[in-house]
């Protein structure tokens, strides 16, 4: 994988991440019920999505060692 590439999939990854957890895409997790590891189901959509970009940039980080960039 080029350096360009890496730098455009990183970007798209972070423009999902980004629209999941703002206006209007937030709209589809807002709800307080069903509740969901104790929590009410859109405090659950923010936690997931906010470990999910955690997880995408732990392999971003260890794909970029790898590239040399």
């Amino acid at each position: 994988m080029t350096p360009r590439g890496f730098y455009g999939w990183f970007i798209a990854f972070a423009v999902i991440v980004f629209l999941m957890q703002v206006f209007p895409l937030y709209a589809m997790g807002n709800h307080a019920r069903p509740i969901v590891l104790g929590m009410p189901f859109s405090m659950f959509w923010v936690v997931l999505w906010i470990f999910v970009q955690f997880v995408g940039l732990l392999v971003f980080y260890r794909l970029s060692k790898k590239i040399s960039l």
